[in-house]
């Protein structure tokens, strides 16, 4: 609704004989709330309507900054000895959150009394150096003398000749030293991680406006699961500190921490002092089933997907949630325990990809595009139908998924602790470094940053994938990608097995609580005969899905005939957009560009490229298929 402006009987056009208003000023009601002034301006500008002149309050509140803790000049030796200290004065506690909450206090008091704190500024530079200050009082003392005796009427060619030369001393030395630093910068193995992120084109990070973000609820009716059959729990030996120390040191130093602020290189430095409390903690943790308030919060900042062509939806946004580090680092552990128990004991089925070890996405695409080849040997159609899952980790049914674990025999404490991991997790909204309230999250599903959540969600969609890959068809997950087919003669025969892929999956959707998105599914035939393909269309909840000339399936255009000159040209352009980005980086040393090279553009080729020409099935596929 639209309020106006001007205040009721402005006159805003004047001509000979009389005057009327007939300029209107409307605004918004939130703009009309801003506004300071509305009126006809004082001055005339000789045009019969007058000018209007608005003014609004467009000022917002100063952006709290965070205070940024200077890590890399903390004195570590001080830091360990004050946590000690704390930690002999307080008392150790009884609970999980006692302990955790001693701990975290002599830890959080020690960083912030002795770390350095940084001084933001706008014109703070990483290249100043004393030297450049000492340089600058001297270009400014000479200059201001010269300028000086110019007012006075005094032409010193000495004075001048000086002032000039200490300007160009002065610049000279900010030239060298932008150039020095930016070498000594890239000298650094670890920098040009930070480097490289100077050649990614685009904007994906979560500036301008974002749309409020809900975690949409689950169904209000989900089918129950039915009997299931279970198997015997596997057993789990004790919690060793070897097992925290390798997942803790596998950590990335820097990565963004969560809302206590402390970087893995902090419990790297101090870990001397504060592993036994650690390993006391995450031990009683398992134990007992119960995680930290600490653990379970997370600081969520929004991510642009790529591509997508309106940003004002929240679907076209990824949240992302920062988790604390310690936390992660016992997620971590509790992810490699169940993921040594699933390749051991066989709990998942094998062709299930993804969080897994030797089941990347390459080897399920040379799975799928073997099975085509295989049938087209056999002068037969395949019929594929790929699904995706709407928010599938915020979407997982906590009840739904602890039964499946059950059902494939994880251990009756770590399903306690995974319940707990579910439960009464709570979230602030970071955007542009500014951080919301905290609040619950009613339905939080798994938090999409946390190294543990690829493996459970492998449990939650494995009943779906749970099937046997033959002559006649197959199915295979990679995480929460879902893709199944069928052969035949024709695409016409095909069609009974495609719509009993799709019953079966959206039965699998009515127990689960999950939503499969209508719009996505694709459905493809993939012949070289043309008389066998079939345009007919399906019916998926409701909306008509017709058969497609090519579909994406884990990142890769296939199409009909498997020519992938679509996917080609695709890989072409990203492989020379990768490489043309390295000319923005300038000084690098060979071996820093070939590493840059290695780590940046040759993954954007090499798995644009992987599944193009037909590769003979390696002995861990063909195990796959003896497995089966």
């Amino acid at each position: 609704m639209l309020r106006s402006l001007l205040r009721r009987g402005t006159k805003t056009w004047q001509g000979r004989n009389y005057e009327t208003t007939i300029d209107l000023v409307l605004a918004s009601e939130e703009l009309a709330d801003a506004t300071i002034r509305c009126a006809i301006h004082g001055t005339e500008h000789g045009s019969d309507h007058r000018t209007i002149e608005a003014t609004f309050d467009s000022s917002v509140p100063a952006p709290k900054q965070e205070e940024r803790l200077l890590f890399k000049n903390a004195p570590w030796k001080e830091i360990k000895g004050k946590i000690v200290d704390t930690l002999r004065d307080k008392p150790r506690g009884n609970t999980v959150q006692q302990k955790t909450d001693r701990l975290m206090t002599a830890v959080l008091e020690a960083v912030q009394a002795l770390t350095p704190r940084a001084k933001p500024s706008p014109y703070a530079k990483r290249w100043w150096t004393h030297d450049l200050t000492q340089l600058r009082h001297v270009y400014t003392y000479w200059r201001n003398r010269a300028r000086a005796a110019r007012r006075a009427g005094q032409n010193s060619a000495v004075l001048e000749d000086t002032a000039n030369a200490s300007a160009k001393q002065y610049h000279d030395a900010i030239r060298q030293r932008k150039n020095s630093h930016w070498k000594e910068f890239l000298a650094d193995n670890d920098n040009i991680w930070k480097a490289a992120k100077y050649m990614k084109s685009g904007d994906d990070a979560a500036f301008g406006k974002v749309p409020q973000l809900v975690l949409p609820p689950l169904p209000d009716n989900i089918e129950d699961e039915g009997l299931q059959h279970r198997r015997a729990p596997v057993t789990m030996p004790d919690l060793t500190l070897e097992e925290v120390e390798r997942q803790l040191w596998a950590t990335k130093s820097w990565k963004a921490p969560g809302e206590d602020g402390l970087p893995a290189i902090v419990w790297k430095q101090i870990w001397p002092s504060v592993k036994h409390d650690v390993l006391d903690i995450f031990q009683t943790s398992l134990k007992e089933g119960v995680i930290p308030r600490q653990w379970r919060h997370a600081r969520i900042t929004p991510l642009k997907k790529p591509g997508k062509d309106d940003y004002t939806i929240a679907k076209a946004w990824r949240p992302i949630s920062l988790l604390a580090t310690l936390g992660k680092v016992l997620e971590s552990v509790v992810a490699e325990r169940i993921s040594q128990a699933v390749e051991t004991h066989g709990l998942l089925p094998t062709n299930h990809f993804g969080a897994r070890k030797q089941r990347s996405a390459e080897q399920a695409l040379v799975l799928i595009q073997e099975h085509i080849f295989s049938t087209w040997r056999s002068r037969h159609v395949v019929s594929l139908v790929s699904f995706d899952v709407k928010g599938a980790y915020n979407g997982v049914c906590k009840e739904r998924l602890l039964q499946r674990m059950k059902a494939r025999g994880i251990p009756e404490g770590i399903l306690r602790w995974v319940d707990a991991f579910c439960s009464e997790r709570t979230a602030t909204i970071m955007i542009n470094g500014q951080s919301s309230e905290s609040r619950p999250l009613p339905q939080a599903g798994l938090p999409q940053g946390s190294p543990l959540s690829p493996m459970l969600f492998l449990f939650f969609n494995a009943d779906l994938v749970q099937t046997q890959i033959d002559r006649n068809g197959g199915a295979i997950a990679f995480v929460d990608d879902y893709t199944a087919w069928v052969s035949g003669p024709t695409a016409q025969s095909n069609r009974r097995g495609i719509q009993a892929i799709i019953d079966k999956a959206l039965d699998w959707e009515r127990r689960s609580g999950a939503t499969f998105e209508a719009e996505k599914t694709a459905i493809i035939h993939f012949t070289r005969y043309t008389g066998r393909v079939d345009s007919e269309p399906f019916t998926i909840k409701g909306e008509k899905v017709s058969p497609k000339d090519q579909v994406k399936v884990l990142g890769v255009v296939m199409d009909s005939r498997l020519h992938y000159k679509q996917h080609m040209a695709r890989a072409a352009t990203r492989g020379l957009e990768a490489a043309m980005e390295l000319k923005h980086l300038k000084g690098m040393a060979p071996s820093t560009t070939r590493q840059l090279f290695t780590a940046m553009v040759a993954p954007v080729v090499d798995y644009e490229n992987y599944p193009t020409v037909p590769v003979p099935l390696s002995p861990p596929d063909r195990l796959l298929h003896w497995r089966q």
